[in-house]
Formats: structure tokens, sequence, C-alpha cells
């Protein structure tokens, strides 16, 4: 589980796992996406953006393979509070 907020932009810590929560608040305005690592790319690619905390949370995200997930935020004027959990190994 990763557990941290955005000040500023930058990126999270990743984490491994084939199924993943993502808990979002916003207590600001701001740009964050969701990111896993593409290994036939070599980079970091979005599965999604917010601009504001998700309708419906937390986001679950149950991919076919084991992977790195991070968030990415590239605006934010405020906090950014988020929570990533590995449900699943």
């Amino acid at each position: 589980m990763i557990s941290s907020t955005f000040v500023a932009p930058g990126q999270s810590a990743s984490i491994n796992g084939k199924k993943l929560s993502v808990l979002m608040t916003y207590g600001a305005t701001g740009t964050v996406a969701l990111e896993c690592y593409d290994d036939g790319l070599a980079a970091w690619t979005a599965v999604a953006s917010y601009t504001a905390a998700p309708a419906e949370q937390p986001v679950v995200v149950d991919d076919v393979v084991r992977r790195p997930w991070r968030l990415n935020c590239t605006a934010v004027t405020g906090t950014i509070t988020y929570v990533m959990r590995n449900e699943q190994d």
C-alpha cells in the first residue's frame, strides 16, 4: 500500500500488481493520471486521467498481467491525497 499527498507536480512511488485500487481526495485543483509501465514500449502509459476525485471510488483496475502502476500529478494547487493498494498478487 502507498499513501501520500501531492502538493506539487510529480509522481508517486510505484506499486506492482494485477489488481489495484486507488482512492483520491482533492482539496485542490489539479490533474492526476493513473499510469502503468508498458514493457513493450519501455515507457509509462496513462490509463486514466482525473481533474477531480473520481465519482466512484475506489477506482479498481483489473489487468491481465502483473506490472508497475503509479500516479503522475502534472498540475496541482493545494493538496491531493491518495492511497494505492495492490488487491491481489
